[in-house]
């Protein structure tokens, strides 16, 4: 059915497959179907028959060509010429600042153990730095008022899989 799909979809669909499939699971293509860009992410089980096996558990990125009409709308006087993977990482991480920034949104990057590993726009200001031994994570620099709800929506964001939504939490 994938041939039927634009190339943008396709690939979006094969996104949210590699998702689904457990670690090592396996993939079965029609004939005239391709994984496209995340061939890397399958390793090849039978190439002629189209079957494959994820190679690891992780949530693949959107591809740089379905970002940079949003990132040119942002920031529009960033180059529009292609350029190294090395060079577009810190081109998307400007744009992602902005866009967060215009609509003031906070969003800190954990892994599973709540280890800080990136954080974008601080702008209302809930992550310190504890006294004391460094440490990254999330829950124990978070400001007091938000420690118990995020430990909450961590526990229930890895138990269900899904997001994770609060409201009304006031912080002082």
């Amino acid at each position: 059915m994938l041939i039927y799909l634009q190339s943008d979809l396709q690939q979006q669909v094969l996104r949210n497959l590699h998702f689904s499939l457990v670690s090592k699971g396996i993939l079965f293509l029609g004939e005239a179907e391709s994984l496209g860009y995340i061939e890397p992410e399958f390793q090849d089980l039978d190439k002629k028959n189209n079957i494959y096996q994820k190679r690891r558990d992780v949530k693949l990125n959107i591809p740089v060509n379905n970002i940079q009409k949003i990132s040119h709308q942002i920031l529009p006087n960033l180059p529009s010429t292609k350029q190294s993977e090395n060079h577009l990482e810190p081109m998307l991480d400007k744009a992602f600042s902005a866009f967060l920034a215009k609509y003031k949104a906070t969003i800190f990057l954990v892994d599973r153990e709540h280890k800080l590993f990136h954080s974008f726009n601080d702008g209302i200001q809930i992550l310190k730095v504890p006294f004391g031994r460094t440490t990254t994570d999330i829950t124990k620099m978070i400001v007091a008022d938000l420690q118990l709800p995020l430990i909450t929506a961590l526990h229930r964001a890895r138990g269900e899989r899904s997001p994770v939504s609060y409201t009304g939490i006031k912080v002082t």
